[in-house]
């Protein structure tokens, strides 16, 4: 035993051979042996007896019973004849011999027993004297219950009366009888039968089944065959049971049938399948005849059920189109396509479901991780965890009929996870924690966020908290977890403790730190959702002591975390800490103090800034990990004013690294030099908010520091801007010259109060600089290519679906990888963005504060071909709006206008439409941003091409007065305030951070907004005046009339029937307003620009915050008879719905309802805005509305004095329809000719039948025929059925 081992991969045949043979010839003992155990199966006799017993209470067969057509023998019956169990115990040998209870109910062994031996001899000697037939013995029925003497023979008779009379029956009838004989007997009956032939064909002696078979009448010679492979009918069980009665027989064939057609009912037992044909492999066939050669040992026995088992899986199933198929994953996370050919062994085909297609489905992923087997469930959960790491890159965009993850949402996960959290294991919790993890954290949205940190105002953090589902009247503390689930994951979560269960697992259980790294980004994320969720967190009584403690600790030995399995005895400082700690405080200025205070959060930071690579304490990636976190978060500290003492005591170390930065060259090999172009990029950063806190602190020494450190930073703008035109684009030496320059534009910025400079220097040395290195820098080939990439790497005008698709109503993300498509295009590695940002800033600085800039210069910059190209595509394609990203963009968009209204560059009209264009695009926070747009483009007298007219010139000289009038109106001032505070740095904001998903702060119906507000307040407050706010319409509906009467884009883009709704409401709000004779010329005015300019279609206006224009004109009508005094301009606006284009409800709503108002509506003909003719064209066809016209002129309600132009319309349209030739009109004209003719009035009679044409120069504005011609009269004649007389 001592020179066998294992064998392995490298052995051949030959070498197993060998140690067989060596072990034959030692004859060593195995150390395992093979056993197989036989339960014991339950006889078929003692089932048929239970079977029997359960119904010989419910069964009786009472006299004179008649089965079908067969009539039974006229016996009587003692008692009535109940089956009766037979107990075996009770039973002798010789009783069993004499009513043939056969040994064949249990199979014989090798072996018999001292019973069977007794049977066996005892057999012999009564063969000789047995006078009962095999066939006449039954086991059941031995006629005990006969009147006879001999009650044998007379079971005998009946049987062979029976025999004798199924053997004169056609198939047919044997058939419908053993039918009937199934619905009559209970179904038990019929499994004991089915029992009984189980047990009879376990029979041990062939011989006497071969023997009974043949004296059965109907034994064959195919049964005899049958026979003899030891397989029986059921006919023959019962036979050979001695069922002689019709009713055993008929169920014989009944059973038969039963068995051909194989009845569910009455399965057949398993355990007599026949084996499939199984095609044996050939290495099987190698390997039984090297075994019967003495190769191999015990291998020459071939088991087919194994073969078969191991057999090669079918294909799948083609894959219907319609239907589609369930998707399955492999444990990388990978969606497989169904019919891809994966090798079993790596173990995708153990599951139940179509286990010849590959992976598992979520379904069998989510039982498996509920699993009892540890295993299992780390499987499932790592697998989860893939596949939504997967689904968060994009890979499985549009491969489902419903969202994965909202799938996934609805099927549980949430409580999955968080039941598994609560696991005794480390490795299930690890597990649990990845799944967790992946489920809440988009790994693609957290590396934009950190590309993009050291861009202008790329600090700013968003908030993930979801908006759709937000009710106010929602109680939070009422609601279940599974209701809580539905609005919002993260709350969930939180109210399901997961931070205490953070806590014990970072405290008691202590898992390995990578471990601990996924719970503190998990907290973070946490943190990140909403400042109540990072309060939260801050606000745990021992978490974030913990964090402070093992995660950010103050002293440490050094240790490589990648080794360890635990953190018993952990300190070490982990990067995602201090994220953590930046995400809290950049929350709220609040929650900044707390850490400050409570946590000591400077110390940390003064200590990772100052750590050194050869210090021995921390590994070189790491300690620019923590580096750049602690720099990142020093600088969200600065945003609100706090820690500026930080810079002052650490000034030498910043002076040391600035001489760091002058040592990077721009043009080092990117692979290299990345971290250190991040680490600069990071400092420069924070020197920049440096800047702006510093100019609140005048002290010399504070001057004296941000002095040199200023200088340094011109040396390094200097050089890089040198080096910038001689190589190819790096991404992250552009980021590095970006920041540079922001910082250099900060300083720049601040040494100026307006536009009176306070510190000299910098002014100065900033204008050499822009002159001697910038100039020559943008006239490079190197940034002429940044331009033309403006185009393809714009993301406004990406036409590809906002990756935000993936989001659930409950989950949402940043979107920082588009639908099927790639990263945001602003983000990619020749993105031109973020130096282009820092260009236009600088640029816009030097032009503000220096009157001799090179304006040729920028002004060829503005009209470059490729900004021009990407200028005119914003202003007519149609925008990508719904990316947090954007807002890159959109700033970007902002330097470019700004720059432009100082430089005033040919082609306004580009520039105007773009800013018109981008306009509806921003959100909160990027108030000021409107606020520029307003003053530096929108109302600039430049940009607008206006007419000569008088108002023309009034409205241009109030632009500025509008502007302000609409920023007031359209901006609070409360978010306007905190805007420009974290937009340009200033330290009084009181937190950093936004929402990512936020309303747009404009819809494209500005230009009303005031007069909509103004409608809705003065409607809900009853009539209210308006006297205070009435500058501010005046205002708005100058910049309304200048923008239709000059063609202007604000309003280009509005649908005409949008227009005239708000135009409408005007005269509803105070009675006094609209009788202002320039409102009057200016409402006017904007009519005639929208019937010059737009189509006005009132029947379908879909848009935002406007109701029906039924509702609106019902308003309208009950004003205007309230207080118009008959208003002439009003009421053209009244009469303009009652145009022939419209439909004829609201002349129905006027005619009927509001019939009233029809006395007040005196425009004369000179006064109508709208063509006449559009009243009269084409005829009216409506009944209803001519009868209506019928009644309010011959009632003498409509009179032409009073409403000239609707009583015309009456007259006109009446005279029309009844000489109007057709058919189904016949009936309804009919009906109005006759009230004409019956009217008293004759002066309207007579205007109607004899009505000519139109001449508003005559008194009723039509002329009218002296009499009706032949045709007309002899038309009237036959409609009326009798001669018109006039």
């Amino acid at each position: 035993m001592e020179n066998l081992k294992r064998p392995t991969i490298e052995e051949t045949d030959e070498d197993l051979i060998q140690q067989q043979e060596l072990f034959l010839k030692n004859k060593n003992k195995p150390i395992v042996n093979v056993a197989r155990k036989y339960k014991q199966a339950s006889s078929p006799q003692n089932q048929a007896s239970q079977d029997l017993a359960a119904v010989e209470d419910e069964l009786v067969i009472q006299e004179k019973d008649v089965v079908f057509d067969v009539k039974e023998r006229d016996v009587s019956l003692q008692k009535p004849f109940t089956f009766e169990t037979p107990v075996i115990s009770s039973i002798s040998v010789d009783d069993i011999i004499n009513k043939k209870m056969k040994q064949s109910q249990f199979k014989a062994k090798k072996s018999q027993s001292v019973f069977a031996q007794l049977l066996e001899k005892k057999k012999e000697e009564d063969k000789k004297t047995n006078d009962l037939h095999d066939s006449s013995s039954h086991s059941l029925f031995d006629g005990s219950g006969l009147s006879s003497d001999r009650p044998g023979a007379e079971l005998e008779n009946i049987h062979q009366e029976n025999l004798a009379k199924i053997s004169s029956m056609s198939q047919e009838e044997i058939l419908y009888h053993q039918n009937q004989l199934k619905k009559h007997l209970h179904p038990k009956i019929l499994r004991y039968f089915q029992n009984k032939k189980n047990n009879q064909k376990t029979a041990t002696s062939v011989e006497m089944k071969y023997k009974k078979a043949v004296n059965s009448p109907f034994t064959n010679s195919a049964v005899g065959n049958h026979l003899e492979n030891d397989d029986q009918s059921p006919g023959e069980v019962l036979r050979k049971e001695g069922k002689n009665e019709c009713d055993a027989l008929i169920l014989e064939r009944a059973m038969e049938s039963e068995t051909n057609n194989s009845q569910k009912d009455l399965p057949a037992p398993v355990s007599h399948a026949k084996p499939k044909n199984i095609e044996i492999p050939e290495e099987t066939k190698k390997l039984l005849e090297g075994s019967n050669k003495g190769l191999w040992r015990n291998m020459n026995k071939i088991e087919k059920e194994k073969i078969e088992w191991m057999s090669d899986l079918p294909k799948p199933n083609p894959v219907d189109v319609k239907t589609g198929f369930t998707a399955r994953f492999d444990f990388e996370g990978k969606l497989l396509a169904h019919d891809i050919e994966t090798p079993t062994y790596k173990g995708l085909h153990h599951h139940g479901d179509e286990p010849e297609v590959a992976g598992y489905s979520l379904e069998e992923l989510f039982l498996l991780a509920r699993s009892t087997m540890q295993s299992q469930r780390i499987t499932a959960l790592h697998t989860i965890a893939h596949i939504l790491d997967n689904y968060w890159y994009g890979m499985m965009d549009g491969c489902f009929d419903n969202p994965l993850l909202l799938s996934m949402l609805e099927a549980g996960i949430v409580p999955l996870l968080r039941w598994a959290l609560d696991d005794t294991s480390v490795t299930s919790i690890a597990a649990t924690i990845t799944a967790i993890h992946s489920l809440l954290i988009c790994k693609s949205d957290e590396i934009c966020l950190q590309r993009s940190f050291c861009w202008l105002n790329g600090h700013l953090m968003p908030q993930l908290e979801p908006q759709d589902l937000v009710e106010p009247n929602i109680m939070i503390e009422e609601l279940t977890d599974a209701d809580l689930i539905k609005l919002d994951v993260i709350k969930a979560f939180l109210r399901m403790d997961i931070l205490p269960r953070f806590y014990y697992i970072l405290q008691v259980m202590q898992p390995p730190p990578l471990v601990c790294k996924l719970i503190i980004e998990i907290c973070a994320h946490l943190a990140q959702h909403s400042v109540e969720s990072a309060k939260q967190v801050a606000s745990h009584p021992r978490l974030l002591e913990l964090l402070f403690e093992k995660f950010l600790p103050l002293s440490w030995h050094f240790v490589d975390s990648n080794k360890l399995t635990d953190t018993v005895n952990f300190s070490y400082p982990i990067p995602s800490s201090m994220k953590l700690m930046r995400i809290i405080v950049s929350s709220s200025r609040e929650l900044a103090v707390h850490l400050n205070e409570k946590h000591d959060l400077i110390s940390n930071i003064i200590l990772y800034l100052t750590l050194q690579p050869n210090d021995g304490k921390v590994t070189l990636q790491d300690i620019q990990e923590i580096m750049i976190e602690s720099l990142k978060t020093f600088h969200i500290l600065l945003s609100y004013g706090l820690a500026y003492d930080i810079f002052l005591e650490l000034f030498p170390v910043f002076l040391k690294q600035m001489e760091f930065c002058l040592n990077l060259d721009l043009n080092s090999e990117r692979a290299k030099h990345m971290r250190d172009f991040e680490y600069a990029s990071h400092l420069f950063k924070v020197l920049e908010a440096v800047a702006e806190v510093s100019s609140k602190h005048d002290s010399d020494s504070s001057y004296a520091a941000m002095n040199a450190i200023f200088n340094r930073s011109l040396v390094c703008f200097k050089k890089w801007l040198w080096q910038f035109p001689q190589d190819i684009y790096n991404d992250h030496g552009m980021m590095l010259l970006s920041a540079c320059m922001n910082f250099i534009s900060t300083c720049y910025e601040i040494s100026h109060d307006e536009l009176i400079c306070k510190v000299w220097k910098p002014c100065s040395e900033t204008k050499e600089v822009f002159n001697s290195y910038l100039l020559p820098c943008m006239k490079s080939k190197m940034f002429k290519k940044l331009l033309e990439n403006l185009r393809s790497c714009s993301l406004l005008l990406n036409s590809s679906q906002p990756g935000n698709k993936r989001d659930s109503k409950t989950i949402i993300s940043l979107g920082s990888i588009l639908w099927k498509e790639d990263v945001v295009s602003v983000l990619k590695e020749d993105s031109p963005v973020p130096l282009l940002l820092a260009v236009l800033r600088l640029c816009i600085l030097q032009k503000q504060h220096f009157n001799d800039t090179n304006d040729q210069f920028l002004e060829e910059l503005l009209l470059d071909k490729s900004v021009s190209e990407y200028l005119q595509s914003l202003a007519t394609e149609k925008l990508n709006v719904s990316n947090w990203f954007a807002k890159y963009e959109r700033h970007l968009i902002v330097q470019f206008l700004k720059l432009a209204s100082l430089v005033i560059p040919r082609e306004t009209l580009l520039w105007y439409k773009t800013a018109i264009s981008v306009l509806p695009t921003f959100r909160t926070p990027e108030e000021c941003f409107v606020e520029d747009l307003f003053e530096s483009i929108i109302f600039n007298p430049a940009f607008i091409i206006s007419s000569e007219k008088e108002i023309q010139k009034d409205t241009l000289c109030r632009l500025p007065v509008i502007a302000k009038s609409y920023i007031m109106c359209l901006l609070n001032s409360d978010a306007l305030l905190h805007s420009k505070y974290i937009l340009s740095g200033n330290s009084d904001a009181t937190s950093i951070a936004s929402l990512c998903h936020t309303p747009f702060l404009l819809s494209f119906d500005w230009c009303y907004k005031p007069i909509a507000e103004q409608y809705y307040n003065f409607t809900q407050s009853n009539g209210n005046p308006i006297s205070d706010v009435s500058l501010q319409l005046t205002s708005s509906l100058q910049w309304i009339h200048m923008c239709h009467d000059s063609h202007l884009s604000a309003v280009k883009d509005i649908p005409g029937a949008v227009d005239f709704f708000y135009l409408c409401m005007v005269f509803l709000l105070d009675e006094d307003f609209f009788r202002d004779s320039n409102v009057q010329i200016l409402l006017k005015d904007c009519l005639l620009s929208l019937l010059k300019y737009k189509s006005i279609c009132l029947e379908k206006v879909d848009w935002p915050n406007l109701k029906a224009f039924d509702d609106l004109y019902l308003e309208m009508l009950n004003e205007f008879e309230a207080v118009s005094y008959g208003d002439q301009l009003f009421g053209n606006f009244v009469l303009f719905p009652l145009q022939q284009c419209y439909p004829c409800r609201w002349k129905k709503l006027l005619l009927t309802d509001r019939c009233q108002v029809v006395q007040f509506l005196r425009v004369p003909f000179s006064k109508v805005l709208i063509p006449l003719q559009n009243y009269l064209e084409p005829i009216e066809t409506e009944v209803e509305i001519i009868l209506d016209y019928c009644k309010i002129l011959l009632s003498g309600t409509l009179n032409h004095a009073r409403c000239p132009v609707l009583y015309l319309m009456a007259v006109h349209h009446t005279h029309h329809f009844l000489l109007t030739r057709q058919n189904e009109l016949a009936k309804s004209q009919k009906k109005v000719l006759s009230i004409i003719l019956q009217s008293k009035n004759k002066k309207i009679q007579h205007q109607i039948l004899l009505y000519s044409d139109v001449n508003i120069n005559l008194e009723f504005g039509f002329s009218v025929k002296e009499e009706l011609s032949e045709d007309d009269e002899q038309y009237l004649s036959g409609i009326n059925g009798h001669p018109i007389n006039l």
